[in-house]
């Protein structure tokens, strides 16, 4: 019996203890200069280059199908097309189907003030992993 529970208990576990991995692997990733916090510069620095990568045509904006394929977060089946991602949506600030380096990173901005609880500039660990609950 006891076996039993435990391997219940250890395969519900499991999926929260990835997502913790995958969590701070990618607050490491986050964190260029390893101080415990994100801070405004790295948090730009992520977003110029996420653009980048998501510019597939180099042409100074970021396209839908651009994002899905990078993404892949098209939730459409072979028939129909895929929906437009919601933080595609927000962050063309001028809605006009693209997304530039400019309306990525002010969406960036933005998202950095809300993670920011306590206003000192700086994600930490605990306001990075808060916005995952």
């Amino acid at each position: 019996m006891r076996l039993i529970a435990a391997l219940l208990i250890g395969g519900l576990a499991a999926p929260a203890l990835a997502q913790t991995a995958a969590d701070d692997i990618q607050f490491l990733a986050l964190d260029r200069n390893l101080d415990g916090g994100i801070d405004r510069g790295e948090a730009a620095h992520f977003r110029k280059r996420m653009f980048q990568t998501l510019d597939t045509g180099k042409d100074g904006s970021i396209t839908a199908r651009e994002w899905l394929a990078a993404t892949a977060s098209g939730t459409g089946t072979s028939q129909t097309a895929p929906e437009t991602p919601r933080p595609f949506l927000e962050a063309d600030a001028d809605e006009n189907g693209a997304v530039t380096e400019q309306e990525l990173l002010a969406v960036g901005r933005a998202r950095f003030e809300e993670l920011d609880a306590d206003g000192n500039g700086r994600i930490d660990k605990n306001e990075f992993q808060r916005d995952r609950l």
